[in-house]
């Protein structure tokens, strides 16, 4: 039986906290290797 009012609609995601921090950490990890390989290249 679908939730009340949401018959022929998909259900959004959402998205908590600990997702959100984990994309922040994971964003500045990869900034934080590029900025490293970047700077290996130029010495």
């Amino acid at each position: 039986m679908p939730a009340a009012g949401l018959y022929g609609k998909e259900l959004v995601p959402m998205v908590t906290y600990s997702d959100l921090i984990q994309f922040v950490i994971m964003l500045c990890a990869v900034a934080t290797l590029a900025i490293i390989v970047t700077d290996k290249r130029k010495k």
